[in-house]
């Protein structure tokens, strides 16, 4: 399930190792899900689409490979791994990896995150990519929050994650999220709308995953240059965040205080 120009970026990148994308999901017409039993390997580019992979496996037989084409190790790691279940040219396959490998060091060199603390909280499995692009770029993330339960095709993303110091709860409710939030001083939230509001009164920029992250770019050296300045944009306004929250309390300081937050 990818957005919007990555399908037409990935395929290009395909197209230069000796394949191509035969299909993608969501798609416009039937035929599109037709297509995906024509297909000679199945890529499920989030990891959590366990069912969809199993069920390919079992009616056609696919292969399918693990990972994304998201930040500098994911892109390279990911193209050599359809290069060889498709055993194509080895020598083509890893100087294409090398070059889009270069591409997002070079979109990432125009966004660094050194020394900046983030949270990130989504709900489908995108989150676990963001995070990737975040860390590589410099940025500090303690903590990732997703509403998903532990999956096998998650393992090989979180491991990366904890060899870079971000601890990821599962199945987390707000409660979890708030508690997170104030254990760090972070400088930019990206998650849920009610995580996000908190996260305003207390002064820290934030940013809403579903309207502003997950229907973004997000793969290769065009979606790293894209999330990326949004998020370098946003976190940069943190003393705009601070003078609205400290306008909006009664004593002139942040609330740093919660009350258990209960939906209508």
């Amino acid at each position: 399930e990818v957005f919007p120009s990555d399908p037409i970026k990935i395929d290009e990148v395909l197209r230069r190792i000796g394949t191509h994308v035969n299909t993608h999901v969501p798609g416009p017409r039937w035929a599109d899900y037709v297509a995906m039993v024509d297909g000679a390997l199945n890529a499920p580019l989030h990891p959590f689409y366990s069912d969809s992979v199993k069920r390919m496996k079992m009616k056609q037989g696919l292969p399918f490979v693990e990972g994304a084409p998201v930040g500098i190790d994911g892109t390279y790691a990911w193209i050599k791994a359809v290069g060889a279940q498709l055993k194509l040219n080895g020598a083509v396959v890893e100087a294409v990896a090398a070059e889009e490998r270069a591409k997002v060091v070079a979109a990432m060199g125009d966004f660094p995150l050194k020394g900046r603390t983030f949270m990130v909280a989504g709900y489908e499995g995108h989150e676990f990519l963001l995070v990737r692009l975040l860390l590589e770029a410099g940025a500090s993330v303690p903590f990732l929050s997703t509403s998903v339960n532990t999956n096998p095709l998650a393992r090989e993303e979180e491991a990366w994650l904890a060899e870079h110091g971000c601890k990821v709860l599962y199945s987390a409710n707000f409660d979890d999220e708030i508690g997170a939030l104030e254990d760090h001083p972070y400088d930019c939230v990206i998650g849920t709308t009610p995580l996000c509001a908190h996260a305003k009164e207390l002064g820290i920029p934030s940013i809403y995953y579903t309207n502003a992250l997950a229907t973004r770019s997000l793969m290769l050296a065009e979606g790293a240059g894209d999330i990326l300045s949004l998020v370098v944009s946003t976190q940069r306004s943190k003393e705009r965040y601070g003078k609205i929250a400290r306008f909006f309390s009664e004593d002139g300081t942040p609330r740093r205080t919660y009350t258990s937050w209960v939906p209508k």
